[in-house]
């Protein structure tokens, strides 16, 4: 095994510099990562002096914990109240924006290209979810959080959330199903999860009232990551993933701290920052470079037509799906356009479901390139647009 400290001191020393680099051009931290990744893996003398299995095994567990923490944030955002403000015109965004980009990228995969059922399945998720932590990155940049526009893509992006949730969960079912999960387990898995839920409920509402008393910052962190985790285990225990045990510990976490006699938004924050400074300083980072060590541009060139039909399929189901639901729900064209650029970024847990499918072989590696880069181009892409056409709003 390379040696392990000149390993983590050049990936995060890269990942640092390229994060300073896409914050001077306005480009979401998630690109230059990925290409960090990507930059090694092609510069053989590079990555054969500080890639070999044994390091890269050691990067994926890294990965495997961003990515849980990744879900956990997802969960935190997810604001039931705020949904309840532009609910008919979020949910005909998100319904659309998802159903079509996930029914044309399946029906494209499996029968256009042959691809078997799971893969076209994933393929289809992964080209329908959207990322609205970079959404909402490049709202507050462009000042445009508190606008009409930007309070609607805040919203629809929660609902995106909630009903992505929703997704996963029969998506992570279908996968373990298909693994080798029996109906037993599930259940009986299920039971306990509830069980546990119930509990862990209570036990965190006792844990705000002894941090009040001793303000014990580290024993309110470890309590979330001890959330976190156990129920990632058991939702991967389940069958269903460990990502959507930790969406459920960020939810969890959210409302026990903002509910009844435990309400306290700076503790909420307390727990957001600290959990974020590690994740993000740490483990996020190195699962976007080792996205990016996996990517292979080479695979690319021979896989053209697969690049250009999905990349299609993204851009326009997003976008073109956003401005239905949003004509829908009383909104023009155009308030649908730029809603559905700022919708389009695809950045988080698109790559950690292709990630998980990747690590357990239900996808190809050529397949994983593909949509990577169109993952890539989205988030690029996306902000840029966004900027252009929201000059104007108010």
């Amino acid at each position: 095994m390379a040696n392990v400290y000149l390993v983590m001191f050049v990936l995060l020393v890269l990942a640092y510099i390229v994060s300073l680099v896409c914050k001077k051009l306005r480009i979401p931290r998630v690109v230059g990562q990925i290409a960090v990744g990507i930059l090694i893996a092609a510069i053989p003398f590079v990555y054969n002096g500080l890639i070999d299995p044994a390091t890269l095994d050691m990067l994926a567990g890294y990965a495997n914990i961003g990515i849980v923490m990744l879900f956990f944030f997802v969960g935190l955002e997810i604001d039931i109240k705020d949904v309840k403000k532009d609910l008919k015109v979020s949910e005909a965004i998100s319904l659309l924006n998802t159903l079509i980009p996930l029914t044309v990228g399946y029906l494209t995969s499996h029968y256009l290209l042959g691809i078997d059922e799971v893969a076209s399945l994933i393929i289809g998720v992964a080209l329908s979810v959207s990322a609205q932590s970079i959404a909402i990155d490049f709202l507050e940049e462009a000042g445009k959080l508190k606008t009409r526009i930007g309070k609607l893509i805040v919203v629809a992006g929660t609902v995106d959330d909630i009903n992505e949730f929703v997704l996963l969960t029969i998506l992570f079912l279908f996968i373990g199903t298909a693994t080798g999960v029996t109906l037993d387990s599930l259940l009986t898995g299920i039971v306990l999860f509830a069980v546990v839920m119930a509990i862990t409920k209570v036990a965190l509402e006792k844990s705000t009232v002894i941090y009040r008393k001793h303000h014990a910052e580290t024993t309110l962190f470890m309590g979330a990551l001890i959330v976190i985790f156990l129920f990632g285990y058991l939702t991967d225990f389940i069958g269903v993933g460990a990502t959507i045990g930790a969406m459920l510990a960020g939810m969890l976490v959210r409302r026990s701290l903002l509910s009844g006699k435990t309400r306290n938004i700076w503790e909420e924050h307390e727990i957001v920052r600290t959990v974020n400074t590690v994740a993000f300083g740490l483990f996020v980072p190195l699962f976007f470079i080792w996205v990016g060590l996996n990517t292979d541009l080479n695979l690319i060139v021979n896989n053209l037509i697969p690049l250009f039909l999905f990349g299609i399929i993204a851009f326009v189901g997003t976008i073109g799906g956003t401005m239905l639901g949003a004509r829908v729900g009383g909104y023009s064209w155009r308030d649908g356009y730029i809603t559905g650029w700022a919708l389009n970024a695809k950045g988080d847990v698109e790559l950690a479901v292709l990630s998980l499918a990747l690590q357990k072989g239900l996808i190809s590696q050529d397949l994983f390139s593909i949509v990577i880069v169109i993952a890539l181009l989205t988030t690029i892409i996306s902000p840029i647009m966004f900027t252009r056409l929201s000059k104007n709003v108010k």
